[in-house]
């Protein structure tokens, strides 16, 4: 069985820096790609994954009121970020507060993996 995701990065992230594209069929994933523009928590169908990876690295500002929206939001949905290793307080704090866990960037597929398959257990 396959675990769907959805995996949030910047529109302007070059296809070899995409985090989305490390998970794949053969590791158990799979993952339905979208970027910052538009995309809300709030818009997800119920038969749309049920796991975020948000992916906040390397330039976390799209990310940011992403993250302060799932404070606030309605519908809770568990979500793993990924920040770059410099993160500000300011995105440390968001990160703590509205996700379920966090990886710092850039990522190790196989720490990534497990992160995402404990918290999806969860």
């Amino acid at each position: 069985m396959l675990h769907e995701i959805c995996v949030v990065e910047s529109s302007g992230m070059a296809p070899q820096l995409s985090v989305g594209q490390l998970l794949t069929p053969e590791m158990g994933f799979r993952c339905r790609l979208s970027n910052w523009t538009g995309f809300s928590v709030e818009r997800l169908q119920p038969n749309d994954p049920q796991l975020i990876l948000a992916v906040a690295a390397p330039e976390p500002t799209e990310a940011l009121d992403f993250l302060r929206s799932l404070r606030t939001g309605q519908r809770r949905i568990p979500t793993v970020a990924v920040i770059p290793h410099d993160a500000t307080e300011e995105l440390m704090h968001a990160v703590l507060q509205a996700t379920d866990d966090f990886i710092l960037w850039p990522v190790q597929v196989q720490e990534l993996r497990q992160r995402l398959m404990l918290t999806r257990s969860t």
